[in-house]
């Protein structure tokens, strides 16, 4: 069994200070943890950083004892409660399947993508659709707004804050020599060359059906109805 990485974990969001401990015997042996501190700057921001403020039931890599998670959007954490005052954060070195366990079944993935700066970077997303080897994720995205100060006493002082952002979509699947997830292009024109040779076939069903391509039902059924023509 690899050696579990353990450290000191100190979390200010909320005024919780925590720390990571040893696992031990609980089944939680498996996982890895890491050290990780929240952005100072981030502490005093309005609005919140979390996709729920509340920590909720998940299995994560099939593990049978439930956990308490939560996902912190800003900091890029996935946070594992095991007291009141002890929180732990999983390490991205490896991969993991979160299944919440509130009665919505939703599943949360690790995975390696490109950001907007063309950097490889590792986070959590929500896994909507999967036919065969193909998955559709989405990414739920928070922003955040760093404090300004008053330039007049015509301009006061803001404060940092979050707020959420626009979703974005990404798949994995289609191109089998491709391990990162591909982030789906916004525009129609350029969102359907995904498809290939069925590429009109696709546009021409989106056109019939009105689908919004930033929804992620709707994306759901449009995916369904491409692998239909395979």
């Amino acid at each position: 069994m690899k050696k579990l990485l353990i450290a000191t974990l100190l979390l200010i969001g909320a005024n919780l200070a925590a720390q990571i401990q040893n696992p031990q015997s609980n089944n939680l042996s498996d996982l890895q943890f890491y050290i990780r501190t929240n952005n100072p700057s981030h502490n005093a921001a309005e609005g919140s950083r979390y996709l729920t403020d509340d920590f909720l039931p998940a299995r994560i890599n099939g593990i049978q004892n439930t956990q308490l998670v939560r996902f912190n959007v800003a900091d890029n954490i996935v946070e594992v409660k095991k007291s009141t005052n002890e929180i732990m954060a999983l390490s991205f070195t490896e991969g993991y399947t979160i299944t919440i366990q509130d009665g919505s079944s939703r599943v949360y993935q690790t995975h390696s993508y490109t950001d907007k700066d063309g950097k490889r970077q590792t986070t959590f997303f929500e896994l909507l659709y999967q036919e065969g080897n193909f998955k559709l994720f989405l990414k739920e995205n928070i922003k955040f707004t760093p404090a300004k100060a008053a330039k007049s006493g015509y301009e006061p002082a803001k404060p940092a804050k979050f707020t959420r952002g626009n979703d974005t979509f990404y798949i994995s699947g289609l191109e089998s020599d491709n391990k990162m997830l591909t982030l789906l292009p916004k525009k129609r024109k350029d969102f359907v060359q995904i498809f290939g040779e069925h590429a009109t076939v696709m546009e021409k069903k989106i056109k019939a059906d009105k689908l919004d391509l930033k929804n992620e039902d709707e994306l759901t059924i449009l995916f369904k109805a491409y692998f239909k023509l395979l």
